[in-house]
């Protein structure tokens, strides 16, 4: 009796000591990355303290109780379960968004199948011209603000780029040592390390799970004059004129309204019209953000392309 109780307090130490310990480390991840994911994604101005969800999971533990198996977690301790309703919940937002979009393509379609072909009066071929081609002059205006807009976009970001190499150059040496200097006086481990950069261009993970990352250490200048451009205008979730969230918006909703025009068929047209914008628009919004990342990414990786001359050249020294 003695022993299944000793037993027993030992697996419940053990299971508390293990929730205390996963507690610990998300509360980690989320003070590491919770303040970073907000100025990137949303600004600083946004009122909220979690942008996204932190699991520890064991799956060992998840099947030791699908089995009934001998188990410390209980299975909703594993995370998983909250893990398979988290993914779940994105998959259906998703799809929810998808349909949306596919329902929106439907009716604009359905809208300009229904146009009334026999209704071609000479005073509706004229109102409508009328109209398209106030729309046509408002657009070719509103595009050549959007031209204007990317212009000054690209402008800034460059301005801040040139102002990043700069000090990236007069940061390098310094920035370089933060990573290669010992941490202890006789400097043991600083050739291993500088080899494994060298042999990996750049870059490694450690046994332990630590990542050395030199390209992103010398461009970190860079990073930090080009960061408040940059986050401003991709911020997902704000249209202000900065933003080139913004700058969709605001030519989509200046499209002339319909609710006040009296005939079916020119409400019809526009109806049509608005939906492809409205689709139009949300593939550009995709385009953007996937050059965003390739933008982002491009910095770090112009710099090992650049680099890796000399680690190759240094990996030679070693042999």
């Amino acid at each position: 009796m003695n022993s299944l109780q000793s037993s027993s307090d030992k697996k419940e130490v053990k299971n508390k000591c293990i929730l205390y310990r996963n507690n610990k480390v998300k509360d980690l991840v989320r003070k590491n990355f919770n303040e970073k994911a907000k100025e990137k994604l949303f600004g600083t101005d946004v009122n909220s303290t979690e942008f996204f969800k932190v699991f520890t999971v064991s799956s060992e533990e998840f099947w030791n109780n699908e089995e009934n198996e001998e188990h410390i977690l209980d299975h909703d301790e594993t995370e998983l379960p909250a893990l398979k309703e988290h993914i779940k919940g994105l998959y259906i937002s998703h799809s929810q968004k998808a349909v949306k979009d596919y329902i929106a393509g439907v009716s604009g379609l359905v809208s300009f199948l229904h146009i009334p072909k026999e209704n071609t009066s000479t005073q509706t071929e004229d109102l409508k011209d009328k109209l398209f081609s106030e729309l046509k002059l408002k657009f070719e205006t509103r595009l050549q603000d959007l031209g204007k807009f990317f212009d000054s976009v690209y402008t800034k970001i460059m301005n801040n780029l040139d102002e990043g190499v700069k000090k990236a150059e007069g940061h390098c040496l310094k920035n370089a040592q933060k990573i290669l200097k010992s941490k202890n006086a006789k400097y043991s481990g600083y050739h291993k390390t500088l080899k494994a950069l060298c042999r990996c261009s750049g870059y490694y993970r450690s046994r332990d799970g630590k990542t050395v990352d030199l390209n992103y250490t010398l461009v970190l200048p860079m990073y930090a004059s080009m960061d408040n451009t940059f986050t401003s205008c991709f911020r997902i979730n704000q249209n202000s004129r900065r933003s080139i969230k913004g700058a969709f918006d605001l030519l989509q909703n200046d499209l002339i309204t319909i609710d006040n025009r009296k005939h079916a068929a020119v409400k019809l047209r526009l109806t049509y019209i608005k939906t492809e914008l409205r689709i139009l628009i949300a593939n550009l919004e995709t385009e953007a953000t996937a050059r965003k990342k390739n933008i982002y990414n491009s910095i770090t990786q112009s710099v090992q392309d650049s680099m890796d001359p000399a680690y190759k050249g240094t990996i030679l020294l070693f042999l």
